[in-house]
């Protein structure tokens, strides 16, 4: 029915949206899940320092409620044994809170104490940094947390709080700066996940690129699905009309045949007119041939099939054209044929094929000025779209075809000679390729000319 090429048109149209959809649905949800589940790690990670910086200072704010004014004094001053034992206290505290360092600084950035350092007591305080900058917010007053560093490639985060003392006037002063180092065991658990993420990322971008490649493909299969169906409309709608031109074409024809017939016995004698006459079968005889092929073109695939060898078809192709392949001083090779195996095919259309293939290649080297004109004719088997198939290649050294001519040699009726050819040589010769499974493809060569390949499977 009429409708049926519309709705597949409409049906591959449908397919190809779906394609197109899936690819975005696909890449969306990817974007998704790993913005997600980055936007999770942060928000841990983000709770994960909140938590250590809360634990670290209350355990800070902890150890520094054991320091009174007292033992302030007895560090500053060096007093033994009140300063030993204040010592041995804060390495206790240390130990019992799986702290890695203390350290305590006066008001002048005098070491009062530090398990970090082999500086005595009283030396000045001269790290840089992080540390410097927190034992500064430390003597203003303000409870501080550094960021994380690294200690023999261990996470570590240094907090600091102010140690508070009474002046003369009994108002409260900072007396001095306690600072606690602890390990930050946690960001090795987030380490990992961060991997784990960047992992995914790439297995993510790696699974888009092969679902791209899966749909690319699936959208060039619709495109030339779709660019089949449409030659197949063409054809569908050149079937319908054929015969009825061809009927409405060939009925005048004879009359005009018949009457240039006529014509011709009745001025025999005039013998200027005879040339004059002589135009009119040709140019009918050359219509009736352009209607065969039309018809030819349009009719439906009526294959005899054979198990015959291609060799002796090429080399009667050939033969038959040998004496203007000798004129035009060109050589022909043929190779190959003795090693492939014998296809199932209608031996009559596939000598059309070659003859029309080997007829192109003689006319573009005849119209050449190049030396040394040859004609390749090469066959052998392949896998083809997972079938077993036959290759026949057809190579000239020609000038070749023009790229911008060559997505339209397959086209009916398009042809470069002119009034020399009908235009339908190569539109017929594919048609009886894919009648028989197979295809005709024009490659593009390395060099300078022409090549045709013609697959034909082998059952």
């Amino acid at each position: 029915p009429d409708s049926a090429p519309m709705d597949a048109r409409q049906q591959l149209a449908r397919r190809k949206q779906q394609v197109f959809v899936a690819f975005w649905i696909a890449s969306v949800f990817l974007f998704i899940v790993n913005a997600g589940a980055w936007w999770h790690y942060l928000q841990t990670k983000e709770a994960f320092q909140a938590l250590h910086s809360e634990k670290l200072l209350a355990v800070t704010h902890t150890v520094a409620y054991s320091l009174d004014p007292e033992s302030l004094q007895a560090l500053q001053t060096n007093q033994a044994p009140q300063a030993w034992k204040v010592q041995h206290d804060l390495r206790n505290l240390r130990e019992i809170n799986a702290l890695g360092a203390l350290f305590l600084i006066d008001t002048d950035h005098q070491i009062l104490f530090d398990t970090r350092s082999d500086l005595p007591a009283g030396a000045h305080f001269a790290y840089l940094g992080q540390d410097t900058l927190l034992c500064l917010d430390a003597l203003q007053g303000h409870d501080a947390v550094g960021p994380p560093h690294r200690i023999d490639n261990e996470p570590f985060r240094v907090a600091t709080v102010p140690l508070w003392g009474i002046d003369a006037n009994g108002d409260p002063v900072v007396a001095g700066v306690l600072g606690a180092e602890a390990a930050a065991s946690y960001l090795a658990t987030l380490h990992t996940q961060e991997n784990l993420l960047i992992g995914f990322g790439l297995l993510s971008i790696f699974g888009l690129v092969i679902i791209i490649g899966v749909l690319g493909n699936s959208v060039s299969a619709l495109i030339k699905a779709q660019d089949a169906l449409s030659e197949t409309e063409e054809l569908a709608l050149v079937g319908r009309l054929a015969p009825a031109i061809a009927h409405e074409i060939r009925n005048p024809l004879e009359i005009i045949k018949g009457s240039a017939d006529v014509i011709r016995r009745r001025y025999a004698e005039a013998d200027s007119a005879d040339e004059l006459f002589e135009f009119i079968p040709t140019e009918v005889a050359r219509i009736d041939r352009l209607i065969s092929e039309f018809l030819l073109l349009a009719r439906p695939a009526s294959l005899l099939r054979e198990e015959v060898d291609l060799e002796p078809i090429i080399r009667r192709v050939v033969a038959g054209l040998e004496p203007r392949l000798i004129a035009a001083g060109i050589s022909c090779e043929i190779s190959g044929f003795d090693t492939i195996p014998r296809g199932f095919i209608d031996p009559d259309r596939i000598e059309q094929v070659l003859l029309n293939l080997v007829m192109n290649a003689l006319i573009s080297l005849e119209n050449s000025s190049a030396e040394d004109r040859s004609i390749a004719i090469r066959a052998d088997s392949l896998n083809w779209r997972g079938r077993s198939a036959l290759r026949l290649a057809v190579l000239d050294n020609g000038p070749g075809i023009d790229p911008a001519v060559a997505p339209h040699v397959f086209e009916p009726f398009f042809t470069t000679r002119g009034s020399g050819g009908s235009g339908l040589g190569l539109t017929i010769a594919r048609k009886i390729a894919r009648d028989h499974n197979g295809d005709l493809v024009l490659e593009s060569p390395r060099e300078r000319g022409t090549l045709f390949i013609l697959y034909l499977p082998l059952r």
